[in-house]
């Protein structure tokens, strides 16, 4: 919820020139889909779990996507793997933010493993499909130790202005 959050404060600003048509989660505890609500976005839930495979629940999703008519699909916070017929739908339309400077720590608890791991630098990036491909923009800071990986997650920047790092 805190890359939505980012998103949309940024919009607020007049910082980030979009408009976040819906949110979709497919966990139905999900913060992000409370955020949407305060912000008067609309939420939708399509929980995973009511889905015989992969296949059904990603063409649901889509489904639930198309009806917006997103110029811009952006998966922020959606820790699923894609089927590559979902990639491809969007192919050229769809960003993947994820919390660290992949290939290093895929998946859940990036922060906490980065610092584990006594990492000097550890980032978010956003890409083009699923991982690690089609790299978009590159984003890092200094690690800090001591007090958990909490304190390491606030400072990263999601919108930010001025030209992709470099990769």
């Amino acid at each position: 919820g805190s890359n939505l959050q980012a998103i949309i404060d940024a919009i607020q600003r007049g910082e980030l020139p979009a408009e976040v048509r819906a949110v979709i989660s497919n966990r139905p505890q999900a913060f992000g889909l409370e955020r949407a609500r305060r912000a008067g976005i609309e939420a939708i839930i399509i929980d995973h779990t009511l889905f015989t495979d992969r296949e059904s629940f990603d063409a649901a999703l889509q489904t639930a996507i198309d009806t917006y008519q997103p110029a811009l699909v952006v998966l922020a916070g959606f820790m699923r793997v894609l089927t590559p017929a979902f990639v491809r739908h969007y192919h050229g339309r769809m960003l993947n933010v994820h919390p660290s400077l992949l290939p290093a720590f895929r998946g859940v608890n990036t922060h906490r493993r980065a610092l584990e791991a006594g990492v000097a630098e550890h980032g978010r990036y956003s890409e083009k499909g699923t991982d690690p491909g089609g790299r978009q923009r590159r984003d890092s800071r200094r690690t800090r130790t001591g007090g958990g990986a909490s304190p390491l997650s606030p400072g990263y920047p999601l919108v930010r202005r001025g030209p992709a790092a470099p990769e």
